[in-house]
């Protein structure tokens, strides 16, 4: 089969087409610029340009036959590249279609991680597991690793792992055998106008499935019942079944960093030891997460005492600003929000989120499909909102803003960056150019 993905160097396009050559397809694609993802796939075969005209696909097409046209739910209706394959015939369908296509192909359950936060790390914790216990597996994960593809088919295997995204209600267009719900706060309003729409999407992707992990305070938020608590306080988890029954267990020992990150532990735990049914395997299973290695974009260390974070709304911000706390007390953050619609609704989210941080340059929103009928907030307006005003600045991607942060390091203090924009880029570029 001629797969061709239009976006391919998106993080969720990029993971599919890897999975596609593991299963022996033709991968070609296109993006409007290269990247490390598409990169991968060049080396691994895949046919990919930088034009998106419609005619490479046009050439494509004459010179191979493409039985299916894959789209990043970010391409417009009237892209050149989507109406040229609609014109020549060529079936289309976003990442969903393709997906399923493997999961009835290849006779495979699914397990899907869902959440506003913690999907990626989450994934790659289960992708771990299954790793480490040398079990067959297949999975797609948004975000690239040092220790495994962000997409791929194993031999044998059985299980797909999912990170299933909501934006777009992309996630509703799969039935899942079993789920991991990790943190919801209302998120994507320009797909979910109200907070109870977004909540009623959640309720309907868990209600398909035979099997969820997910945490209290998130089963509350999106109405579910029937529920067998594991665990206590904080670390709680709910199993559901629509047949009750296992034995309850309690996971306290991790010495991962970040208290997210722990938590996107015991639920990665509870679900790989109820899904194999072997909760003799719990002690091991620990040891064997407390060794995780991380994803790329997720506290990413660059340099010493510099990291890069994915996170962009408020609640990522502030739980990866916890984990920072446990690397170091002296912190220098730099903040780009993404997507001027979505911090008009979490305005007023961010007033403590920096609290206990030395120092935040805050940077111009990173622009994303926009209502061009709302003001851009500029990065004036959001610290003077902040609790902390007194900590907080306005700064630009540039020469002045990296002379500062240098000198900041030169006197021990560990630099965050948060966005999921242009930002890492920006400072992986600085790092080459002006190394600290």
């Amino acid at each position: 089969m001629h797969v061709f993905f239009s976006g391919i160097g998106g993080a969720g396009l990029s993971a599919l087409a890897n999975l596609s050559l593991d299963l022996g397809f033709i991968v070609g694609g296109s993006d409007r610029e290269n990247n490390p993802s598409i990169e991968i796939l060049n080396k691994r075969g895949a046919g990919i340009t930088t034009t998106q005209t419609g005619g490479g696909l046009n050439l494509v097409h004459r010179n191979q036959h493409i039985d299916l046209f894959v789209y990043t739910s970010a391409l417009p209706k009237d892209h050149p590249e989507l109406m040229k394959a609609t014109e020549l015939g060529i079936k289309t369908t976003k990442r969903d279609g393709l997906i399923n296509f493997i999961l009835d192909e290849y006779d495979l359950k699914l397990l899907a991680i869902c959440g506003s936060n913690g999907k990626t790390t989450t994934t790659a914790m289960m992708t771990w597991l299954f790793k480490q216990f040398q079990i067959p597996g297949c999975h797609i994960i948004g975000s690239n690793m040092s220790w495994t593809p962000s997409g791929q088919y194993e031999e044998g295997a059985k299980w797909l792992i999912l990170e299933a995204d909501e934006y777009d209600r992309h996630f509703l267009n799969y039935t899942p055998n079993a789920v991991i719900v990790t943190s919801i706060e209302y998120d994507h309003m320009d797909i979910y106008p109200t907070e109870k729409e977004y909540f009623a999407a959640f309720n309907e992707f868990v209600s398909r499935s035979d099997l969820t992990v997910a945490f209290d305070k998130d089963i509350e938020k999106i109405g579910l019942n029937k529920w067998q608590t594991e665990g206590e306080g904080d670390a709680k988890i709910w199993l559901l079944k629509r047949e009750f029954g296992g034995k309850p267990a309690v996971f306290k020992d991790y010495t991962l960093l970040g208290l997210h990150n722990r938590h996107n532990a015991a639920a990665a735990h509870t679900m790989f030891t109820k899904i194999f049914d072997k909760d003799e395997l719990s002690a091991k299973v620990e040891d064997v997460l407390n060794q995780f290695p991380g994803t790329g974009r997720r506290m990413e260390k660059l340099a010493e005492r510099i990291y890069s974070d994915y996170a962009h709304h408020p609640v990522a911000v502030k739980a990866t600003i916890q984990l920072a706390k446990e690397i170091s007390d002296k912190l220098v953050i730099v903040y780009q929000p993404h997507q001027n619609s979505r911090q008009v609704e979490v305005f007023e989210e961010y007033k403590d989120v920096f609290e206990g941080i030395d120092k935040l340059y805050w940077t111009p929103t990173y622009l994303s499909r926009e209502n061009p009928d709302l003001e851009i907030i500029t990065p004036f307006q959001f610290v003077a909102s902040l609790s902390n005003k007194e900590i907080g600045e306005p700064a630009g991607l540039d020469d002045i803003l990296w002379d500062r942060l240098k000198e900041w390091h030169s006197k021990g203090y560990t630099l965050v960056f948060f966005g999921a924009g242009n930002i890492d880029g920006w400072l992986r570029k600085m790092i080459l150019q002006d190394p600290i």
